[in-house]
């Protein structure tokens, strides 16, 4: 079995340093919509995949139940949080240079860069029922996620 997947909710933890303090989100995927997916569903498929023969050869493509892209999903999450969440779009070009700057390594700022270019494109704007057909339950939603981690985006954690 090879999944493919197209975002993760989690990747939204990034964000949570920006909303705490009111800042916007920075948006490099524009408003392509993703079908953004829950890791526990990713987990929860690896665990059917790997104790069952059925899946031997087999590639499916994980997805959540909706197309969101980064301004949907900050429009959940203002709508969870009760207060105020943006965006800002950053330019490719431009967030190639800060994550060099922050001293990321090349490769994988290439590699960010080439996945959100490929998200702009409308490339990762694929759904399919591959969760619900192999969990027998729909995908969980980008809101129950969420709803799961709202503290990380109202308080300052603890390390």
């Amino acid at each position: 079995m090879v999944p493919q997947v197209s975002a993760f909710a989690s990747n939204t933890l990034y964000w949570a340093p920006a909303i705490r303090s009111g800042n916007p989100v920075r948006n490099l995927t524009g408003n392509s919509g993703q079908g953004v997916i829950d890791p526990r569903d990713v987990a929860a498929v690896a665990v059917e995949a790997l104790t069952s023969s059925a899946h031997a050869g087999q590639t499916y493509t994980l997805t959540g139940p909706d197309p969101l892209a980064v301004p949907d999903q900050a429009a959940r999450l203002q709508q969870l949080l009760g207060s105020p969440v943006t965006t800002v779009d950053v330019p490719l070009d431009v967030a190639r240079d800060e994550m060099l700057a922050a001293g990321m390594d090349s490769s994988a700022v290439d590699a960010i860069i080439t996945g959100s270019r490929w998200a702009r494109a409308g490339r990762s704007a694929v759904l399919t029922d591959d969760v619900a057909r192999l969990l027998k339950r729909p995908a969980t939603s980008f809101e129950a996620w969420a709803l799961d981690h709202l503290d990380a985006f109202t308080g300052p954690r603890s390390t």
